[in-house]
């Protein structure tokens, strides 16, 4: 396959660079998954989820996993201010409660027996049996894994500036994004877990790595157009292979427009979600506004590359790379490129140089203190979030009481524990 930035120049050279005006464009939007905990002492609330139907603060699959929903923004620091307005939001209710949030990814030890799933009644009560599958079939441990999804909508003129349509955009952006997932894991991975031994943490990111929420196969889909897109889910959906899919676990999603049938009928493409994002403990929102935004660059840079159907071995290593970014030790990973093997770090700073050299030629050198933002995790020691959070942070920390930079200098035992230490 060809080197990603030789085949991106003929899109780069377009006469019209006003038109890329609307790559940095779109909509943009965050759900995000955090435990709900007791000021007191920890532990997980047994309490009832105290929002209600609230549309924007629902839960995830257990009821203290509070999940905030935002609208949708039109940049990434709008973004970045509605979720942390939000999450001020629900810190204040909850602190009248004795409760606040959690802010790592993984849970804090917990007594099985005091963790419910989220009740629905009702017309939603479909929902509750969902989750009670997903229990005996995953386990509470990977149930309680906590995460952020990131949703982005190109603009709508966009496809048309690029001689495309948007269901060709979006399928062609979602194969590069998912080739290239391992890259979002190894640079926003924060939940290294602690062993009971005392050695260093096996993962980077627990919900990302082998032992996390992963479906019992592995799916291939069929990116060839929308319709195939869709039927290649639905057909593991007829064959019970999936609940539903609901339950399709990789790393990125095409999610069709809202009046569409169903999730996966073939329709118009609404959306891309990216949905292997840990809870950066560093930031009460969740998230830094630089890792929002090298993600709308990210999808920029993907968009940008050329067409690629991707096969059945592809796809596997794919989620093999991101399973290897998931892991705390990169000295020893290698990303697979093909026949390669590539050492990680080097592969992603190659990857990133790319990026940055593509924003260089659209005339956008404004962004690239955002690649510098990545490129620097890499090239300090202990710069990856979750080295930070394995020296420096107690995950046990009051969020409604710290700020950011309170949070990064606070020293403590980290409260998380591995997927296997919880079975």
């Amino acid at each position: 396959m060809k080197k990603p930035l030789r085949t991106t120049q003929k899109n780069l050279l377009h006469p019209d660079k006003e038109g890329l005006l609307y790559a940095f464009r779109g909509g943009f939007g965050l759900e995000k998954e955090s435990l709900r905990i007791m000021k007191e002492d920890g532990t997980i609330s047994k309490r009832d989820h105290p929002f209600g139907n609230h549309p924007l603060f629902s839960r995830d699959f257990a009821e203290s996993q509070l999940e905030i929903i935002t609208p949708v923004t039109g940049s990434a620091a709008e973004l970045h201010a509605v979720i942390l307005e939000m999450t001020d939001e629900a810190l204040q209710r909850l602190d009248a409660l004795g409760e606040t949030l959690h802010p790592s990814s993984n849970p804090p030890a917990y007594d099985p027996d005091g963790i419910r799933i989220a009740h629905f009644t009702g017309p939603d009560s479909g929902k509750e049996e969902y989750r009670r599958y997903l229990l005996a079939n995953y386990g509470l441990s990977r149930m309680l894994l906590s995460g952020i999804h990131f949703n982005y909508s190109y603009d709508d003129s966009y496809p048309h500036f690029l001689g495309t349509t948007p269901d060709k955009l979006y399928l062609k952006a979602a194969v590069w994004a998912y080739r290239y997932s391992w890259l979002i894991v190894y640079l926003t991975g924060a939940s290294p877990e602690t062993r009971r031994d005392g050695a260093k943490p096996r993962y980077a990111s627990v919900r990302c790595g082998e032992e996390g929420y992963w479906n019992s196969f592995l799916p291939v889909l069929d990116f060839s157009d929308v319709s195939a897109y869709y039927e290649s889910i639905d057909r593991y959906v007829r064959d019970g292979s999936l609940y539903s899919a609901s339950e399709l676990y990789l790393p990125v999603r095409l999610k069709a427009r809202p009046d569409s049938a169903s999730e996966s009928h073939a329709g118009r493409i609404d959306h891309i979600e990216l949905r292997m994002l840990d809870l950066n403990p560093f930031e009460k929102a969740g998230i830094a506004l630089k890792d929002l935004e090298f993600l709308h660059l990210f999808l920029i840079w993907c968009s940008l590359l050329p067409d690629h159907l991707p096969d059945s071995m592809e796809q596997e290593d794919a989620i093999y790379n991101m399973k290897q970014a998931a892991l705390f030790d990169d000295s020893r990973v290698f990303i697979r490129e093909g026949a390669e093997e590539v050492p990680i770090r080097e592969a992603a700073l190659s990857v990133l140089t790319e990026i940055e050299d593509v924003f260089k030629a659209l005339g956008r050198s404004d962004v690239l203190p955002v690649t510098a933002f990545q490129q620097e995790k890499l090239l300090s020691d202990g710069g990856r979030y979750a080295h930070k959070v394995y020296t420096s942070v107690d995950l046990s920390a009051d969020l409604s009481d710290n700020t950011n930079e309170a949070n990064t200098e606070t020293k403590g035992e980290i409260v998380c524990r591995s997927a296997r230490e919880l079975l």
